[in-house]
C-alpha cells in the first residue's frame, strides 16, 4: 500500500498535471507540498517494512522516517509559511533544500536497498531462477 502511495504521488509529474500540485489547501498549504511530505513518509515506510532481515537498513529506515516526518514542519519553520515561500533568509532556504535533497535521496536509496534485499531473498528461495 505504501508503494502505491509513492507511485500515485509521482503520477501528476509524469502526466504533465503540475497545475494539480498548486491547488491551495486550508492554511495556504499547496497540495504538492502535502503530497511531497506524504510520499517521503511512505517511501521511508516501504524501506522500514522491507528491512526485516537487515538491522542496518532498519536503523537507516527509522532515521529516514523521522527525517521525512520532520520535513514539512522544518520547511514551515524555516520559511515562515505553509507554502514554503522563502522570501527572506537565503541561508534558511539553502539549508531546507539541502535537507530536502538528503531526505529524498536517502528515501530513494532506502527503497532501492530494500528492493534489492527482497529480490535477493526471492532469488535465493527459487534457486537463482525466476519462478
Amino acid at each position: 500500500m505504501l508503494l502505491v502511495i509513492v507511485v500515485l504521488g509521482v503520477l501528476p509529474l509524469l502526466f504533465g498535471m503540475e497545475w494539480l500540485l498548486l491547488i491551495e489547501l486550508p492554511g495556504e498549504l499547496p497540495l504538492g507540498t502535502l503530497l511531497a511530505a506524504v510520499v517521503l513518509m511512505a517511501g521511508a515506510g516501504v524501506a522500514l517494512i522491507a528491512s526485516e532481515p537487515c538491522p542496518l537498513l532498519r536503523w537507516v529506515a527509522i532515521v529516514l522516517l523521522i527525517m521525512s516526518v520532520a520535513w514539512l514542519p522544518a520547511g514551515i519553520i524555516l520559511s515562515g509559511s505553509a507554502a514554503l515561500n522563502f522570501s527572506g533568509d537565503a541561508e534558511h532556504s539553502a539549508a531546507f533544500w539541502r535537507y530536502t535533497g538528503i531526505t529524498a535521496g536517502g528515501v530513494l536509496l532506502g527503497m532501492l536497498w530494500a528492493g534489492a534485499l527482497r529480490l535477493r531473498r526471492i532469488m535465493t528461495r527459487s534457486g537463482g531462477r525466476f519462478a
